[in-house]
């Protein structure tokens, strides 16, 4: 019984080691054609993906859904597990619903959410950038504060970073991705 538990092991070892001196080789003409193949093809669905994010985006119908906020400038990063917690820009309206925090100069900051449904924003803009959009708008719709929205959007990666900005208050900004709406 000992000998044959041995013999087992012995082969097993014996298989582990040759399967580990396998080398496949390919040849410098087909690796060539095959990277050169590869990058062609992220090329194009890079371009792809940054023509839909323009068109996203110049057609006023996308989601930003953010996966963490923090009060700047050294507050605490809060992650965001509800996706209920969005942005909305359609070209009718501006949909807000995400958690923020306020502090008043001297008082613990106290978390509370943004709510509202705008039909109107005032001064929107989008700009494109080298690297994606900057999209802007200010509002007074949800309290009795001017708020000024600012998102920026990577094209190549679709992350957005939006920052919520009121005179009242300290900046908050938001990490997430952004989405065309179906």
């Amino acid at each position: 019984m000992k000998n044959l538990l041995l013999l087992m092991a012995t082969s097993l070892f014996g298989l582990s080691v040759s399967a580990q001196t396998v080398t496949i080789v390919i040849p410098d003409s087909d690796y060539v054609s095959h990277r050169a193949e590869r990058v062609q093809a992220r090329a194009a669905r890079n371009a792809a993906d940054i023509k839909m994010m323009d068109s996203v985006v110049m057609s006023k119908g996308f989601v930003f859904t953010p996966d963490q906020f923090q009060q700047m400038p050294a507050g605490m990063p809060h992650m965001i597990y509800n996706p209920n917690f969005k942005l909305t820009i359609k070209p009718s309206y501006v949909d807000v619903d995400l958690p923020y925090i306020q502090n008043n100069e001297g008082l613990a900051p106290v978390m509370t959410t943004l709510n509202a449904i705008m039909p109107q924003v005032s001064q929107y803009s989008a700009v494109q950038t080298k690297d994606g959009w900057t999209v802007t708008f200010k509002t007074n719709a949800m309290t009795e504060y001017n708020y000024t929205f600012t998102l920026t959007i990577t094209s190549i990666t679709q992350e957005g970073v939006l920052t919520i900005e009121t005179d009242q208050f300290n900046p908050v900004t938001y990490q997430g991705t952004v989405t065309k709406l179906y």
